[in-house]
C-alpha cells in the first residue's frame, strides 16, 4: 500500500510537470505552484486548531484537481480563442478572391 501512495504522488508530480511543459508556463512557476500549499502552514500562528483546519485545506487533493481543471479549461479557452480570432484576422485581410 505504501509503494502504491507514493507511484499515486510521483504520477500526480509527473502530469503536473508535463502541463507545465505543454502549457509553455515560464518553469520558476512550477516550484511556485509545487510550495504554494506551505503557505498554510501560517495558519498555526492563530493557534494550532485554526493551523490544522488551514494545513488540511491547504493540501486536499479535491481542491487541487479543482484548480488544476480551472487552470487546464482557461488555457484551452485562451488557445482556441487565439486560435479563432487569428484565423478570423487572416481571412479578413485577404480579399474573396484570394481565397482558393
Amino acid at each position: 500500500m505504501k509503494n502504491w501512495l507514493r507511484s499515486e504522488e510521483w504520477l500526480q508530480f509527473f502530469v503536473c510537470f508535463g502541463y507545465f511543459i505543454f502549457a509553455d508556463i515560464a518553469w520558476w512557476w512550477f516550484w511556485v505552484f509545487l510550495l504554494l500549499p506551505d503557505i498554510s502552514l501560517l495558519g498555526y500562528l492563530i493557534n494550532t486548531k485554526a493551523g490544522a483546519y488551514f494545513y488540511n485545506l491547504g493540501h486536499h487533493k479535491g481542491i487541487a484537481l479543482l484548480v488544476f481543471a480551472l487552470g487546464g479549461f482557461y488555457f484551452l479557452c485562451l488557445f482556441y480563442v487565439t486560435r479563432a480570432v487569428s484565423f478570423t484576422v487572416i481571412s479578413a485581410s485577404k480579399g474573396p478572391w484570394d481565397l482558393a
